[in-house]
This record gives C-alpha cells, structure tokens and sequence, in this order.
C-alpha cells in the first residue's frame, strides 16, 4: 500500500470582503484556510476524500482591487 496521495482543489474561496477591498493576507491565507476546512471535513467525515461544495457561485460581478 502507498503511504503518498494525491489532493486537488478547486474553489472559487473569495479573497475579498463585501466592500471589494483587498484582505490582509490575501490569497496564501485564505488557501490556508481553505485546505484546513478540507482537512476538517475529512476528520469529520472519517473519508480519506471528502469534497467540499459551497454556494460559491452566486451570479454577481467581480470585485476589484482598491490601491490607495
């Protein structure tokens, strides 16, 4: 049996808040979180593969970056 695996994400994991400004922390963090809650709800599951679907992908336009 082999001890490596595979992971694969695809996410539309918003890097934004409401007011379309940028966060601290930007796109590394919130991949961060991303795969955490990925690794939560395979513990939760107790699945070695556990998908995680959101309502990611409500009809709305894109935010943009503010620099100031």
């Amino acid at each position: 049996m082999s001890s490596t695996f595979e992971i694969g994400i695809t996410t539309f994991a918003e890097t934004y808040p409401e007011g379309g400004v940028a966060t601290v922390g930007g796109h590394g963090r919130r991949l961060r979180e991303v795969v955490e809650e990925a690794q939560l709800s395979i513990e939760l599951l107790g699945r070695e593969v556990a998908p995680i679907v959101r309502e990611a992908m409500a009809e709305e336009p894109r935010r943009k970056t503010v620099h100031s």
